[in-house]
């Protein structure tokens, strides 16, 4: 069960996997995973997106997206190989 929290505060979560009407993701600091039906995030939840929750253990709710998102591993690991080939063509 997640850590209670300071009352107003926001527990951050990070999407890593959608399928199948399920998100999966890892909820605050302990990273615990966590799955929630797609049907209860907003609507342009993503993979690598930042959820907003409020409540504590079992009560989370997902009050929104953050502004920012993950950058994952995949987009980190193509990001420098874009580099080199952008070096090789030029």
């Amino acid at each position: 069960m997640s850590q209670a929290q300071v009352p107003g505060e926001m527990t951050r979560a990070v999407v890593i996997k959608i399928d199948l009407g399920v998100a999966t993701v890892l909820v605050g600091e302990n990273q615990e995973e966590w799955d929630f039906p797609t049907q209860l995030l907003p609507s342009d939840t993503t993979e690598d997106s930042i959820l907003l929750l409020t409540g504590e253990g079992y009560g989370l709710q997902v009050v929104g997206l953050a502004p920012e998102r993950v950058d994952s591993v995949q987009n980190r690991l193509n990001r420098g190989l874009n580099r080199r080939r952008m070096a090789q063509i030029a």
